[in-house]
């Protein structure tokens, strides 16, 4: 197997139409040859509806992706040649969703990819497996903020909680061609900033509220907890 760099070929389009001011569709294909074989292409198709109005942001999206695709190259301890993890139709939603009412914010950000549509194999000569690998089969941000001028204007502040939650992961493993299940994770975090009559700006994080154990690359732990302030004042202007 050659680990070499190469070139490869393809081709894509994408259409938006604007329904108005506010609201649009997006549309687009690709084709791309896959890295293993210049016979077989990957395709992929997404589409999507966006609106931004004064007060609600959405970005709704759908894709899908048929063929073989190259996500990750390993070494195997017991084999240093260069191994293919390799994954096929894949298909998924992502969504964007910001809405603000009086001094309330409200922020998400959130991915889904349907599992039993989906499909990868660990070497290039390893039997399809059904399922996901190396992505979470859910995830989402979503935060709960106050956020607004307040004391005559003096105060711009934002303060308020953001929930992480990351799904299930079929990893990689580290073992010749293997694959690990990685449990869904999640942790809630404080944040809170503001800036006092444009002059001293503030800011205090508490990340990991609960000290939750939680992932954000499979086997590297992040902190169990985690306090962050600053305080910055404009002496002269």
């Amino acid at each position: 197997m050659n680990s070499k760099s190469q070139s490869i070929n393809g081709f894509g389009a994408d259409l938006k139409f604007a329904i108005n001011n506010s609201s649009s569709l997006y549309a687009g294909y690709s084709q791309t040859e896959q890295i293993i074989s210049s016979s077989d292409n990957v395709e992929t198709f997404e589409t999507g509806v966006n609106y931004s109005g004064n007060n609600l942001f959405l970005n709704l999206k759908y894709f899908t992706r048929s063929g073989i695709y190259l996500p990750t190259i390993f070494v195997s301890p017991y084999d240093q040649n260069p191994h293919y993890a390799l994954t096929g139709n894949l298909s998924g939603l992502g969504l964007n969703l910001n809405y603000y009412f009086w001094k309330i914010l409200i922020e998400t950000n959130s991915s889904y990819y349907f599992d039993g549509e989906s499909l990868y194999r660990i070497g290039e000569y390893d039997d399809l497996h059904e399922g996901i690998l190396n992505l979470p089969d859910f995830q989402i941000n979503a935060g709960i903020y106050v956020k607004g001028r307040f004391f005559d204007d003096n105060l711009d502040l934002k303060a308020g909680f953001k929930f992480y939650y990351t799904g299930k992961i079929n990893s990689t493993g580290y073992y010749y061609l293997s694959t690990v299940i990685v449990e869904p994770t999640n942790k809630l975090d404080f944040t809170l900033a503001g800036e006092i009559k444009k002059v001293a700006i503030f800011y205090f994080n508490w990340e990991n509220l609960f000290g939750n154990e939680y992932y954000i690359t499979p086997y590297y732990p992040m902190p169990e907890r985690n306090i962050r302030f600053g305080l910055a004042w404009e002496l002269f202007n």
